[in-house]
């Protein structure tokens, strides 16, 4: 999965919108005329009136990931049972980081045998993507 960040709108820009609203222009128009949203138009005048300027912030660093990617896959192939949200508990994040790193590491949970229309698969594996359940050297099946 690739996050893709949008650039910053230009200083120019910027200063042409709210040149437009300090004039008398309404601000419904200068965001259908610029094409900006309403939220960045009432940002951009606020940051206007509370620094005086317009720059583009500075952004800030991505958050360090809380859940070792080994330690999860030990975990994982010691407790294939676990729920998300045991797992979660474990690790003290929610089951939707669980869920997000597993994503990551391209692990799917497989459903237990009686949810899969009585198809034999071990209850609570997990596999890779696109491809049959299979054990590896360490014992986890991706």
């Amino acid at each position: 999965m690739m996050i893709c960040m949008s650039n910053a709108y230009s200083l120019d820009l910027r200063e042409r919108v709210v040149a437009y609203v300090q004039a008398g222009g309404k601000k419904v128009e200068a965001c259908r005329i610029f094409q900006v949203g309403h939220d960045t138009l009432y940002r951009w005048l606020r940051q206007h009136r509370e620094e005086g300027s317009l720059h583009p912030r500075k952004r800030g660093k991505y958050k360090v990931r809380k859940i070792d990617d080994q330690a999860l896959l030990g975990h994982i192939k010691e407790n294939p049972d676990a729920t998300l949200a045991e797992i979660g508990q474990t690790f003290d994040v929610s089951a939707v980081a669980i869920w997000k790193a597993c994503n990551r590491l391209d692990i799917t949970r497989k459903k237990n045998a009686s949810l899969q229309g009585g198809r034999s698969r071990a209850a609570g594996s997990f596999s890779q993507r696109g491809q049959e359940t299979s054990s590896d050297e360490d014992g986890l099946s991706r």
